[in-house]
Order: structure tokens, then sequence, then C-alpha cells
């Protein structure tokens, strides 16, 4: 499962680095997931997510009465990005993000799977495997049906993702 670590910063100015693993994690003065006992900071201020593959974090302010902010003063409203080296203020308390990690991809136990075009033998026979055909993807990562010669007629390379709106910056 992926983890992030967090710099957390007490209104006493005493801070403390900490990694935490799971989706969601709630921030408040007296209750949560992450509490930081200072009277400027609501019961539940935020919330930090990260993102299904966990390779992205983001911070929602709940409606707190004193607000979230960025270091150059503005608000936050709603849901922002929270990236590596970047710090959400909450009264006289901070979080800055120091990383993000992902845990490695497990590896399958279990016997392995034949060489690619090569031959399978069980009980002496000699059964020839086909070589597999190339498979297209969409731009969103979706897999297609094989497509023999591996190109489909008048295929390029697939057009980069667009972004509809740029999340705030935080350095």
């Amino acid at each position: 499962m992926a983890s992030f670590t967090l710099m957390i910063r007490y209104p006493d100015q005493r801070s403390e680095t900490l990694q935490f693993t799971g989706p969601r994690f709630i921030v408040g003065r007296e209750a949560g997931d992450i509490v930081l006992g200072d009277p400027q900071v609501s019961g539940r201020h935020g919330e930090l997510r990260l993102s299904p593959d966990g390779s992205a974090l983001t911070y929602t302010d709940l409606g707190s009465s004193n607000g979230s902010y960025t270091p150059d003063g503005q608000r936050i409203s709603g849901t922002v990005a929270f990236w590596p080296g970047a710090t959400v203020y909450l009264g006289s308390s901070s979080l800055t993000l120091v990383g993000i990690s992902s845990s490695p991809t497990p590896v399958p136990s279990g016997p392995r799977p034949p060489p690619r075009g090569g031959t399978v033998v069980s009980g002496g026979e000699a059964t020839p495997t086909p070589a597999p055909q190339p498979v297209m993807t969409s731009a969103t990562g979706e897999i297609g049906a094989a497509v023999p010669g591996g190109t489909a007629p008048g295929a390029g390379p697939a057009p980069a993702p667009s972004s509809v709106g740029a999340a705030p910056s935080f350095t």
C-alpha cells in the first residue's frame, strides 16, 4: 500500500515527521487521525486523501472556521493537489508533504509462464505456444483488442492527456 510522509509543525513550534499509510486522514484540533491541539484549528479541519493508485495526495478544507492557507496567504477552498515540498497552514500549525511512496508491485508466486513464442513441454509432448499479438491501448491505458500487424490504419501516437485546470502551487 502507498504511504506519504508529513512534517507536522505544532503551535509551540515543535515539529515531527511521520509516515501515514492508508487512503484518507482527517486533520483536526481534538479528534481525527492527525490531532494538532491548536485552538485555531477546527475539530474536523481538513482531509488528506491518497489517489487510488497511491501516486498523488490531495488536501481538502472541510469548511473550517479559520481556514487553510498556502504559504503565500491564499485561502484554500475545496480540494487542491498536495505535492512533495508543499505546505498547508492551519491556524498556528502547518503540514508539509515530505514525499509519497508507492509499495512495490507484488511478485506472483508459483510457476513461471512459458517464454513468449516458446514451447511448453507437458507429459513428454511438445506443444508450441503462439507469439502474442500487439495490443492497442487508449490514452487512458485501457487495453483494446489485438490488432493484426501491430497497428491500426491511420493510427499514430496517442495524444497527450489534457489538463482541465491547473492546481494551485504551494511553493
